[in-house]
């Protein structure tokens, strides 16, 4: 008898955390819905076009930087 009270009580307390979780999921959704219609209102599209990161033109923006500066101090020290 004892083991059949710790399953049901086991039961009950595990489907009422469910149900809660459920619940909650259900809120936050909805909650993260009107927030987005909300600051739609806000948004004016204004902005920069997405560039894809490409690692190899990094390194050579990085190297042509660094050529620069290099020239520059040159330049700055009296090495022409």
């Amino acid at each position: 008898m004892f083991i059949f009270q710790s399953f049901l009580i086991f039961a009950i307390l595990s489907l009422s955390i469910l149900i809660m979780m459920e619940g909650l999921s259900a809120f936050l959704h909805a909650l993260r819905l009107h927030w987005v219609e909300f600051q739609s209102k806000f948004y004016l599209g204004t902005g920069h076009p997405f560039h894809a990161f490409y690692l190899k033109e990094s390194l050579e923006n990085a190297q042509l930087i660094t050529e620069e500066t290099d020239r520059l101090a040159d330049i700055s020290r009296g090495q022409h």
